[in-house]
């Protein structure tokens, strides 16, 4: 393949591109993968190198977000060979960005921290602040996963500081959320609870509702690690009202189960549990952080801790029968019960 092709077709192909870029931004990636596979279909005929290698970038993001990290790592690493070869840097680091993420996902941390490293060099040399800032914020979230206090928020208040510079308020309220969430899993529930507020307002604000639904999640979950039923319920239902995906009624899911064990009813939560567990073989992408899954499997030991072995099953027989929003129905009427 070489440089060249039709000026029509590689205008075409630069809104493309463009349009993925707000697809993903969007949370729509199937959407994204399918537009991609155009891309790259259609650089093949024009031999235009350097956008075939940013549909394959997207291609790689895509798939990731869908939970397919196998074929993202496939697509990325095909994009950085070719972007080396073509000595792009800013393509470089786009691609080792998110490569690194991928490696994170399959938690390879230190394979993952070389990749942002060597990101944010490129990133800077190229003077590209956001991406600058955007792998700040995922060393950030890598040293919080890897139990490395103190230096996950070193790197996202930097973060927030890049993006204040830039006077980018988006991205300064994803670190705000990110910082938050870091609080959170610390403890640190006052500071938590402040900065996710704020990454809330902000995305309220500027219509994200993608990032509104993932601090009303954060929300819930900060109210409840403080044995706040009530507000966690009433974050979890605000929640509801904006999730888009499957997987974010399932993230919601898990926080009312959690709120139902802890009223007493170990019985239903095991039917939710078993709702969760049957609606994500069914093809869920839900990706949790560490200290989420560990939360989740202490819900599960509670709830069979609770009930005899007949118990256990009976309930996972009927929660394996249920529909999302059966299950969700479900948990709201025994969440928001308050025990006599």
């Amino acid at each position: 393949m070489g440089w060249g092709g039709g000026t029509a077709v590689n205008t075409l192909n630069q809104l493309r591109l463009h349009h993925t870029r707000i697809l993903i931004a969007q949370n729509k990636y199937a959407e994204t993968a399918l537009l991609a596979r155009i891309i790259i279909e259609s650089c093949k005929r024009s031999e235009n190198e350097q956008q075939y290698t940013l549909a394959l970038a997207e291609m790689g993001i895509a798939h990731w977000r869908l939970g397919d990290v196998r074929l993202a790592e496939q697509y990325l690493q095909e994009g950085l060979r070719l972007a080396e070869s073509l000595q792009i840097s800013v393509q470089q680091a786009y691609i080792l960005h998110h490569l690194g993420n991928v490696m994170i996902v399959q938690s390879k941390f230190d394979v993952a921290r070389s990749l942002l490293e060597d990101a944010i060099v490129l990133y800077e040399a190229s003077d590209d602040l956001h991406g600058f800032a955007g792998s700040m914020i995922d060393l950030g979230t890598l040293n919080m996963l890897v139990g490395a206090v103190g230096s996950d928020r070193y790197y996202t208040r930097r973060a927030i500081s890049l993006y204040q510079q830039i006077n980018d308020p988006i991205g300064a309220a994803l670190a705000l959320g990110n910082l938050g969430y870091a609080e959170l899993t610390a403890g640190e529930y006052e500071a938590a609870e402040l900065h996710i507020q704020q990454a809330y307002t902000e995305a309220v604000a500027y219509g994200l509702i993608w990032l509104q639904f993932n601090q009303l999640n954060n929300l819930g979950l900060t109210a409840m690690m403080q044995k706040d039923d009530a507000t966690a319920v009433q974050w979890y239902q605000k929640g509801l009202s904006v999730a888009v995906s499957i997987d974010d009624k399932v993230e919601i899911l898990y926080g009312l189960a959690g709120i139902v064990r802890n009223r007493d009813n170990p019985q239903i939560a095991a039917q939710l549990l078993a709702a969760i567990s049957t609606i994500q073989g069914e093809g869920g992408h839900l990706h949790l952080s560490p200290f989420e899954r560990e939360l989740n499997q202490q819900l599960e030991t509670s709830v069979r801790a609770a009930l005899s072995d007949t118990e256990w099953k009976t309930a996972v027989s009927i929660g394996s029968t249920l529909t999302l929003n059966e299950a969700i129905s479900l948990a709201l009427t025994h969440a928001e019960h308050v025990p006599m």
